[in-house]
């Protein structure tokens, strides 16, 4: 079926930074226990960090965005929650992609 991007609804102020910060960590890479490391890898806040006009202010309404598309529970700071997820050893650079572009759209259909 044909697709065309400009078809979803459109972001929000969140979930264009999702998708950004997604489209970063799929260039460089993830990294695990640091927001950058040496190599130019970026973990969940570190590629949030990379955005242009997002502030630290911001990154706990994406992880709160995050947390809840993946149906995470947490007693804690959503930060936190997605840091503890981003460092998984098991976790893929591409399971963080899809669970932020998933979080991006999830954030578009609540506004909606």
């Amino acid at each position: 079926m044909l697709y065309n991007k400009d078809w979803d609804t459109p972001l929000t102020a969140v979930g264009k930074a999702l998708m950004a910060g997604a489209d970063l960590i799929e260039k460089h890479g993830l990294a695990k226990f640091v927001r950058q490391d040496s190599n130019g890898k970026l973990c969940f806040l570190g590629a949030l960090d990379m955005v242009e006009g997002y502030s630290e202010d911001d990154h706990s309404k994406a992880s709160k965005a995050l947390v809840a598309a993946l149906g995470l529970t947490t007693l804690r700071d959503p930060r936190s929650a997605a840091a503890d997820w981003n460092n998984k050893l098991e976790r893929t650079a591409q399971e963080v992609v899809d669970a932020m572009r998933l979080a991006a759209r999830t954030t578009a259909k609540a506004m909606a």
